[in-house]
């Protein structure tokens, strides 16, 4: 048996005895003004015959601007370490226009490749707002975080370097094993600092990174090992490809350094 509908109030109806009213105070005359006329579009002119008094930002900072400046490439130094003078690196600084010096691949490498590289470098100068990334690159995809770029980057401050080492696609998904030499006592604390161990200048490391698709039950991985003579160095660490960068993609046709392309502060290695 059904039941007797039941009497509904009309929320339309209810609504449409409300007629809704705003008051809006302009200097010292209120006015009243419709939900209607709200809708219409404001006109306002400007003559700029005298100062407007907008608000305003950083339009005219006082401070001048940080001068860009590249000089990196082939240098014969022995900054790093090796037997006789000769090593890459310079002063690179982070920039809205993009810089790289790196060595050409003979055919372009994906996360379908196995991939390895060993070396030393050491960072003789830092600043803040620098960074300098270093591995397997995509000439023609810079961005202020490289896209297609796998391996290690320097980011600057007053106190020395942290070390990060990470992945980021093609679609721009990026992923790693983060914070190679960890945070300090302060990150730790409550209220929690951004305190970070930092590598020393002008002090020696090694760096180990290989990446193998098949690693990690067939997910890829990357491993990373830093060593040399300055603290905080540790692994191999290791890093399993979530499933969703894996199947973005990247492509590198080149390995070498590129910097990161947004203004910034300058690094020398």
């Amino acid at each position: 048996m059904k039941n007797k509908a039941q009497p509904r109030t009309s929320s339309r109806r209810t609504r449409s005895l409300v007629t809704v009213l705003l008051v809006v105070t302009l200097g010292s005359t209120p006015r009243i003004v419709s939900a209607e006329a709200l809708t219409k579009p404001l006109l306002k002119t400007e003559r700029f015959d005298r100062e407007p008094a907008w608000d305003a930002h950083n339009h005219r900072p006082e401070l001048p601007p940080i001068p860009v400046v590249q000089d990196f490439g082939f240098s014969p130094t022995q900054h790093a370490g090796g037997a006789a003078p000769g090593e890459i690196g310079g002063r690179v600084q982070r920039s809205t226009t993009s810089a790289f010096y790196a060595m050409r691949l003979p055919e372009p490498k994906t996360l379908e490749h196995p991939l390895r590289a060993t070396g030393t470098f050491a960072a003789t100068q830092t600043d803040g707002m620098a960074a300098i990334y270093f591995g397997w690159i995509n000439t023609r995809t810079p961005a202020s975080r490289p896209l297609n770029w796998l391996g290690f980057c320097l980011t600057g401050s007053k106190h020395g370097s942290e070390i990060t080492t990470g992945l980021r696609t093609a679609g721009g998904l990026a992923d790693g094993l983060g914070r190679i030499a960890g945070y300090g006592p302060g990150y730790y604390e409550k209220p929690r600092r951004r305190d970070f161990n930092m590598l020393p200048v002008k002090t020696r490391y090694t760096f180990d990174m290989a990446y193998d698709p098949a690693g990690a039950g067939g997910a890829g991985e990357f491993v990373f090992t830093l060593g040399g003579d300055g603290p905080f160095t540790g692994g191999p660490f290791k890093y399993k490809l979530p499933p969703d960068l894996r199947k973005s993609g990247a492509t590198f046709d080149a390995f070498g350094i590129i910097n990161g392309q947004a203004a910034g502060g300058p690094m020398t290695t």
